[in-house]
């Protein structure tokens, strides 16, 4: 009977061999198997929440287009006020930045009509409204653009205001365009509705399928927890018994046999339990050093921790997810509380953070310890603290760096934080302090420039005066009393030139030329006329010969000539009677032009060398009765400097002095002229045949290079007779006389401006007709709008662009080829 129960009874066999086959398989095919139904469901329920979520996406990215639309609309008509207010400043004042700032938001409304058509796209009833928009603010535009021409007509002519008109017809536009935006808004707003109620249906549904995946995934875990736990738990119930055994040393029970990841494993803990007792040893040994790396490792804890907490700076630790997992004592006084185990966003609720503005909020991601988190490199940034510790507010210096591990992952943020409110305190009062040196300054420029002129106006009675009594009879010392006051008289005008040009200079608004000048022919010129005063000094000159001489500075001529001029008087009066005075120069390279005055007069001692260029200081020469003033050596000083150059002086007491100037060399015109255009620049720029009517053209040029210059470039120009003139009233007069077909103006002359020529020669009936042609070294364009519209009829700069001015020449004398 036994015997027939164990091997007749076939639910006991099908029962056995399903459970050696179940005890056989390996673990990864049970748990597919118990899991694979409830993956299933989850599948599936997953599948619908795909769909649903596409809904909800489309429906939010329709509602975001009816936002986007809806705040374009109303920037159109934002925009619109910003023109019309733009357009009535225009109106009432011709100020041009008015119509800059209507033009840019007339640039701003295309752009932002181009977006409303962008986001319309496939909309026909919105399209059909935005193409009428286009229309009316094209014809808005039109009017507007018609307003902008008559506005500074009307009120330079004092009429009635241009604005009335444009106003009553851009009030009927603007009408009619608010009324498109409004039938475009209200189409918004239907479809930004619907799209709401869409977004609303799609979250909900959202929630439902988020709750049913939830419900089916904890359903099938729990059905797979459980039909796993049954066939598993017993069997590792008997290892857990035997691994403790093993564990407390005893002898551990047979285990089931079986091929499956649990049988291995069986097998493997009688093997285990044979080698255990062989490595018992080494593991109380490794045991040893783990304690003693671990005690060393908290050691160097402890190490890192106290020098954190001894920094002046504080420091900031983030993890990759942004938690700050790490500050130190510094940080928590800068901030006015513990950050630690927030994140960033919720750090900000209690500290408020500015950029270095002090006004600007700085959003969450832009702070310097979450871009380091997302692997950026700020490098320093400045920020602005505030908190309710902190009415006043700290300002702090910010460097942060991303914490990376092998394979640049990185890991989180370091940042460290250092208080500089102290230096931007003080970086504040140094600019106050600034500002405020320079306010008085100004204040003094100004304050010199308008007693210059107001002196000069009893000086003009004083010397006109003076000098009609020198006309008269007088008895000697009625002679000798009128000297002295035309001699005092002039020495004033002297110093009130002296003292107004040296306020320009401080306030920036004295205006120079600078051209290749030749030296020696400045220098000499200034020479020739102090040689009277020398002789009666009984002072020598002497220009030492150097090939130099020939060379060419760039630099103001007039302001040169005034610098040098400067210098050798002064050494003339300061010099004793029969010395000299000897001229020398340098070529310094190719770039820097050296010019040394050398006297030989007393000279000066190193205590008075640091005054000698402050205005108003003679160094006790006011004692000796020498004529002077001060200011020449600091004018001088301010000249140099502003055309790019240097001065200085050497002294040696009971030897003599040397002034020396340094300016960067050029070339000259023509050598610039040969250097840009070849020696035979001319003939390949001129045309093949010209007309033989003999035609003048004068060109007014103070500088000999210059002349030489236009003589060059007009010489295979048999036509063209050149007449030439070296200042302003001689150019004058030879315009009456000779009544020529074009004038060349140089802006700076010797003894009047160019301007000045310019509006003589349109005053003149004899000439207001002749063209006129300005070439200067000025190439503002403030300064050429200027002389164009004082009736010059064309603007040339040096260096000058000969096929450019041959052109125009031929243009306006009638060269045909």
């Amino acid at each position: 009977m036994i015997r027939f129960c164990e091997w007749g009874c076939p639910v006991k066999n099908v029962t056995g061999a399903f459970r050696r086959l179940w005890l056989n398989l390996p673990l990864r095919r049970k748990g597919l198997i118990v899991t694979a139904l409830p993956v299933v469901a989850l599948l599936a329920f997953s599948g619908a929440f795909f769909v649903v979520q596409q809904q909800y996406r489309n429906a939010a990215r329709w509602l975001r287009s009816a936002l986007e639309l809806s705040s374009s609309l109303q920037r159109v008509h934002t925009v619109l006020l910003e023109e019309d207010n733009a357009l009535k400043g225009y109106g009432l004042t011709s100020d041009p930045d008015y119509l800059k700032t209507y033009r840019a938001a007339a640039a701003r409304q295309d752009e932002t009509l181009r977006q409303i058509e962008a986001l319309i796209s496939g909309n026909a009833q919105q399209i059909a409204h935005l193409r009428k928009l286009q229309a009316l603010i094209t014809e808005r535009q039109a009017a507007a653009a018609i307003f902008i021409v008559e506005a500074p007509k009307s009120l330079a002519a004092g009429a009635a205001p241009a604005s009335r008109p444009w106003l009553e017809k851009n009030q009927a536009i603007t009408g009619r365009v608010d009324s498109e935006l409004t039938a475009m808004v209200a189409v918004v707003r239907r479809t930004a509705g619907a799209d709401t109620i869409a977004l609303t249906r799609a979250l909900r549904n959202s929630d439902i399928t988020v709750l049913a995946s939830i419900a089916v995934g904890l359903i099938g875990g729990i059905i797979a927890m459980v039909l796993f736990a049954s066939g598993v738990v017993r069997r590792i119930k008997r290892l857990q018994q035997n691994a403790s055994s093993l564990a407390d040393g005893q002898v551990t029970l047979p285990h089931e046999p079986a091929s499956d990841e649990i049988g291995q494993l069986g097998e493997s803990l009688e093997r285990t339990a044979k080698l255990l007792k062989q490595r018992t040893g080494d593991l109380e040994q490794r045991a040893q050093e783990l304690a003693e790396s671990e005690a060393a490792n908290q050691k160097q804890a402890r190490l890192l921790q106290c020098i954190l907490n001894s920094m002046g700076d504080g420091v900031v630790v983030a993890d990759q997810s942004g938690h700050l997992v790490l500050t130190n004592p510094a940080a928590r006084n800068l901030f006015g509380s513990d950050p630690l185990n927030s994140t960033p966003s919720q750090w900000v609720d209690h500290v408020s953070i500015y950029r270095s503005d002090s006004m600007t909020e700085c959003p969450v991601e832009d702070l310097p310890l979450v871009r380091a988190v997302r692997g950026e490199n700020p490098g320093t940034v400045g920020l602005f603290l505030r908190h309710k510790h902190s009415a006043e507010g700290v300002w702090i210096d910010v460097t942060a760096r991303p914490l990376r591990e092998e394979h640049d992952v990185v890991r989180g943020g370091v940042a460290v934080f250092r208080d500089v409110s102290a230096a931007k305190r003080n970086e504040e009062t140094l600019q106050v302090a600034r500002a405020e040196a320079e306010q008085a300054n100004q204040a003094k420029s100004e304050f010199l420039s308008r007693m210059s002129h107001e002196l000069r106006t009893p000086m003009n009675a004083i010397l006109g005066f003076a000098q009609l009594l020198d006309l008269d009879p007088l008895s000697p010392p009625q002679r000798q009393s009128v000297d002295q006051i035309l001699k005092g008289g002039r020495h004033l005008l002297t110093l009130i030139n002296e003292v107004l040009d040296l306020a320009r200079i401080e306030a920036g608004k004295m205006a120079l030329s600078t051209e290749p000048i030749p030296v020696g022919e400045a220098v000499q010129s200034v020479l020739d006329l102090l040689m009277p005063l020398a002789s009666q000094s009984g002072v020598s000159f002497r220009m030492e010969e150097s090939p130099d001489w020939k060379r060419y500075v760039l630099a103001d001529r007039q302001r040169f000539q005034q610098v040098v001029m400067n210098l050798l008087s002064n050494a003339i009066k300061y010099n004793q009677f029969g010395g000299s005075v000897t001229v020398a120069c340098q070529a310094m390279g190719e770039s820097r032009f050296h010019l040394g005055i050398r006297d030989t007069g007393e000279g000066l001692a190193p205590e008075k060398m640091a005054k000698l260029f402050k205005p108003f200081e003679r160094l006790g020469a006011e004692q000796s009765g020498i004529e002077g003033s001060g200011i020449g050596l600091a004018l001088s000083k301010r000249l140099i400097e502003a055309m790019g150059g240097r001065i200085g002086m050497e002294s040696e007491v009971g030897v003599g002095s040397t002034f020396w100037v340094e300016l960067p060399i050029c070339d000259g015109p023509l050598q610039a002229y040969d250097r840009l255009y070849g020696e035979d620049a001319v003939e390949r720029l001129l045309p093949s045949e010209r007309a033989t009517k003999t035609t003048k053209l004068l060109y007014i040029e103070d500088n000999l290079s210059n002349n030489l210059l236009m003589e060059r470039i007009l010489e295979n120009r048999p036509d063209v007779q050149l007449i030439s003139a070296m200042q302003g009233r001689l150019g004058l007069e030879l315009a009456r006389q000779h009544r020529p077909d074009l004038i060349f103006l140089d802006l700076h002359l010797p003894d009047i401006t160019g301007d000045e020529v310019l509006r003589a020669l349109r005053k003149q009936r004899v000439t207001a007709g002749i063209p006129v042609a300005m070439i200067s070294a000025d190439a503002t364009p403030s300064q050429i709008d200027r002389l164009l519209a004082g009736g010059a009829n064309e603007y040339f700069t040096k260096p000058l662009d000969v096929k450019r001015l041959l052109n125009y020449v031929d243009e306006v004398l009638g060269v045909t080829v």
